[in-house]
């Protein structure tokens, strides 16, 4: 699941919660991976209430500059779709993230693997 950058926040707020999701890829005009969103920019929305009628990307770069709580966090992590799951959980552990986005060779999002997945994974193997 991806929003446009230009897209509102409330709209891409709107799409988690139609959809029960907790975080989507925000992806620009040619479709390739620039950030993304996911209940953690909710609450920050919450705590500091900026507008939610601008376009996503700027929500994201004015709230998460708000919160000197936390780290500014504005990296995506990525993975090739050909990675191992060792690289990506490599990935998860080493950037502290919830979440990978799996992107194709022009970095335009595929899926994504969350820590969730990751848990499901190893439980099934058990």
């Amino acid at each position: 699941m991806q929003i446009l950058e230009s897209e509102s926040a409330l709209h891409a707020f709107k799409k988690l919660d139609d959809t029960g999701r907790s975080g989507m890829a925000v992806v620009d005009g040619n479709h390739h991976l620039v950030s993304n969103t996911s209940s953690s920019d909710i609450k920050l929305y919450l705590k500091y209430h900026e507008q939610l009628d601008q376009p996503i990307l700027e929500f994201l770069n004015k709230i998460r500059r708000l919160d000197i709580t936390q780290p500014t966090r504005t990296n995506v992590f990525s993975c090739k779709m050909e990675d191992s799951i060792y690289h990506v959980i490599g990935k998860l552990s080493a950037t502290k993230a919830h979440r990978v986005f799996l992107v194709d060779e022009n970095f335009r999002p595929e899926a994504v693997i969350s820590l969730t997945d990751i848990i499901r994974l190893v439980l099934s193997e058990k």
